[in-house]
């Protein structure tokens, strides 16, 4: 119960954001922050399993980054904001989403699925050489 509380709650700020990411200035920029922020609050709802609330709040803060924010949309930004800043805004969100990813699609992930089943492997060795006794 506790994760759909945080889960809709950061659903609600996220949307909420939108508003203020239109206004330039100082406004949009902390619009940007706080949308980062209910991203980061909806990965505690992945622990329940429902991964349903931190998709919905990543496309919202996508959308509000990358396309409504007047200091970070992707075309027709304010030119006084540095460009270093836009970059650093986009690699955290896409470093949360991409982290995010890699930790749910660690099972079948080509690369680390090796290091999986020799793991398991191992095990299964330890526990047929504890049974040979």
């Amino acid at each position: 119960m506790l994760y759909k509380i945080f889960g809709w709650m950061s659903i609600v700020v996220a949307t909420l954001v939108l508003a203020p990411s239109v206004v330039p200035g100082a406004m949009s920029m902390l619009a940007s922050y706080i949308a980062l922020l209910a991203l980061i609050t909806s990965i505690i709802t992945i622990k329940s399993g429902d991964i349903f609330y931190f998709k919905i709040t990543a496309i919202i803060s996508a959308i509000g980054i990358f396309i409504v924010n007047d200091g970070l949309r992707l075309y027709g930004s304010l030119p006084q904001i540095p460009l270093l800043y836009k970059l650093s805004m986009y690699g955290v969100f896409i470093i949360i989403c991409e982290g995010i990813r890699q930790v749910l699609t660690f099972d079948t992930h080509p690369i680390l699925l090796g290091f999986t089943l020799l793991k398991d492997r191992r095990s299964n060795r330890n526990m047929e050489y504890k049974a040979s006794y």
